[in-house]
């Protein structure tokens, strides 16, 4: 019995020295497997606050990555700005008679776009393809000593007669048609009106096509700058003084 006691004392000491220490390290192991079992810390935290609406920031056309983005073309935005105008008129439309009444509404838009840019070339006298453009009637003020009532028309006709400056004695053979109708009260003079404005103005029932035709030779002659002869400008003559009122 002594042996057998002499033996587990002998390999219960055995298994004590066989056993190393544990060393710092092993400490340390222990310590992180605590923390990551129970993580925790005495730092004070200090969250970011972000301002308001930041997101539209990356909205814009900068932060856009997607370079295959398809262009929408202009038809396109017409069509769907009326459809937004339409919806708000009327609700909802069917979708079956909805490409139907955009398109309509577009060609009826365009047109009406297209009349008045042509209204506005007529009014202004046109310009370009569509006509020459519109000039007043009034010439050197000081030529007309700025009023057709102060001028001695058959004087300063026959002088440029004289001198064969034809353009301009049109130009006064028309100016003298002016006076005679301002005089009967049928037109109003006024030196910033155009002649196309006087053409508008006189509604004479038997007049108004002959003072017309007077209209059309001044802007041919005057406007057009067209060289005239003698023969052309009796032509043009005798059919101002056939104007009678």
């Amino acid at each position: 019995m002594e042996q057998d006691s002499t033996v587990i004392e002998t390999i219960e000491l055995d298994t004590i020295m066989a056993t190393p220490p544990q060393t710092k390290n092993d400490i340390l192991l222990d310590a992180d497997s605590l923390l990551l079992a129970y993580p925790s810390s005495e730092s004070t935290l200090f969250p970011k606050q972000f301002p308001q609406q930041f997101k539209k920031k990356y909205q814009t056309e900068e932060f856009n990555y997607d370079k295959n983005k398809p262009k929408v073309s202009i038809a396109a935005k017409i069509n769907k700005l009326i459809k937004r105008f339409l919806e708000k008129i009327f609700g909802k439309i069917d979708f079956k008679y909805e490409r139907d009444v955009i398109n309509f509404l577009a060609i009826l838009i365009i047109a009406a776009a297209f009349y008045l840019i042509i209204y506005f070339f007529i009014r202004k006298g046109g310009l370009g393809i569509f006509g020459t453009k519109n000039k007043k009637v009034s010439t050197n003020p000081k030529e007309l000593a700025e009023d057709i009532h102060e001028i001695n028309f058959g004087k300063i006709i026959a002088e440029k007669e004289q001198q064969g400056k034809y353009r301009e004695a049109i130009r006064y053979q028309y100016l003298y048609v002016l006076k005679k109708l301002t005089d009967k009260n049928l037109i109003e003079w006024i030196p910033e009106k155009t002649n196309k404005d006087y053409v508008r103005e006189f509604q004479h029932p038997t007049l108004m096509y002959p003072f017309q035709h007077l209209s059309a030779i001044f802007d041919y002659v005057w406007y057009g700058e067209f060289p005239i002869t003698s023969t052309h400008y009796l032509k043009y003559k005798n059919q101002f003084n056939d104007f009678t009122i």
